[in-house]
């Protein structure tokens, strides 16, 4: 594991240290965004999700039923 900041306050310029390794994606959130996206994580962090999934070769995870990326998601 490379990232121990969260991945999400890194993107808006925050160093926050990350709480949460988030299973499946291969990167670490803090608090607020782990509790903060319930539902599946919204749309504006899809992006920066992507392109860390791109970047360590993992597949797109199918989206929820909000249409979300899941918040959590076992590597195939």
């Amino acid at each position: 594991m490379n990232n121990l900041n969260c991945l999400l306050c890194e993107r808006d310029g925050i160093s926050v240290s990350g709480e949460r390794y988030v299973p499946g994606y291969n990167f670490n959130v803090c608090r607020m965004h782990w509790e903060g996206n319930l539902e599946g994580w919204g749309p504006h962090y899809q992006e920066i999700i992507l392109e860390r999934l791109r970047q360590n070769n993992i597949r797109e995870p199918p989206r929820n039923s909000n249409g979300m990326l899941p918040r959590e998601y076992p590597k195939p």
